[in-house]
């Protein structure tokens, strides 16, 4: 496997002019399973009725957990803007440095949800990061960068504090996913001590897999076996299942409990011991099927035309009753 410094321009701006889709990702975590997930995008596979070209569908989303738990969930569609390394999504503005090998990261969140608002921020400071060349077909997967965060965040009345581990990546393709000849892929990332232990497995139609496996750290990033050993899986309600215990280039990684859910995609807590870590099922050969949309819209906040279910899905775990009845009574 070869590995390459990614320009800062990179994904190209013509993939918003495509049906593919572009999203960067964000994730922070601490030793107590406290940790936040942000991920900003264009062309978002994983919404409902998605446009022609990617820059049609802009979409913020938000999710911070407590313990191993979900607190705070919000995935919304917004005007967005890109200007060089600066993104704005509604009133929330994201923007990332890279520069001698530095790495920064400020994010100045602001938006509304149902019955009430979220504000807060995330500052982001680390290295980039030698990523894997090539992906699945034209599906292009890039580590970015990695290093430490504050976050701070308020929601109707809570907040939500954290500092830990930073993860930053991307992913974009000219083409829509269900194009791109992956069935289902497992990714994941822990903060190791020494650094952190990145894996992704991609498994085409024909059950052929592409395997990465790094080893990232401030002195460099090293490719490790590429050899990951799947057991005891498990399945959930929607459909999806996931293998409960890996082992990793020789490091055995327990994953759950289960953050979020849906038909098609699953958001795990991963550890390794006493290192925490996030971890994705994606099986995208069932994305847009049109029996998930109904539950897919619930949880997605537009400008209009939102469900009435809404605030069941969207703001803070605790008063989701009580926002609903806010919600209807508007």
């Amino acid at each position: 496997m070869m590995l390459r410094r990614l320009p800062a321009s990179m994904p190209p701006r013509e993939v918003l002019d495509t049906p593919g889709f572009a999203w960067w990702y964000l994730d922070v975590v601490d030793t107590d399973g406290n940790g936040l997930v942000l991920i900003w995008s264009f062309g978002l596979p994983f919404l409902p009725d998605l446009g022609a070209r990617a820059v049609e569908r802009p979409s913020l989303n938000v999710a911070f957990y407590e313990g191993g738990r979900p607190a705070f969930y919000t995935l919304q569609e917004l005007d967005a803007s890109w200007d060089g390394d600066s993104f704005r999504f509604g009133r929330s503005v994201i923007t990332t440095r890279r520069e001698g090998g530095r790495w920064t990261l400020s994010a100045d969140l602001d938006g509304d949800l149902p019955a009430g608002r979220f504000s807060g921020s995330v500052r982001a400071t680390g290295h980039e990061v030698l990523a894997p060349e090539g992906g699945a077909g034209e599906h292009e997967w890039a580590i970015l960068a990695t290093g430490t965060a504050d976050v701070n965040l308020e929601a109707d009345g809570r907040r939500y504090r954290l500092r830990g581990r930073a993860y930053h990546d991307r992913n974009s393709s000219p083409r829509p996913l269900g194009e791109l000849g992956i069935r289902q892929w497992l990714w994941g990332r822990i903060a190791l001590p020494g650094g952190d232990l990145v894996f992704y497995e991609a498994v085409a139609p024909d059950e052929r897999t592409e395997v990465h496996v790094l080893r990232v750290c401030e002195g460099g990033t090293r490719a490790g076996a590429p050899h990951l050993v799947a057991s005891d899986r498990r399945s959930t309600v929607y459909g999806p299942s996931w293998p409960k215990r890996l082992e990793v280039d020789g490091i055995q990684v327990v994953l759950g409990p289960v953050l979020d859910q849906g038909p098609f995609y699953l958001r795990l807590l991963a550890r390794s011991g006493d290192a925490m870590g996030f971890a994705e099922v994606v099986c995208a050969d069932r994305v847009g099927r049109a029996a998930h949309k109904p539950f897919v819209r619930m949880a997605v906040q537009r400008e209009t035309g939102n469900s009435m279910w809404l605030p069941l899905f969207a703001g803070p775990r605790e008063g989701r009753i009580a926002r609903l009845a806010r919600w209807w009574m508007q």
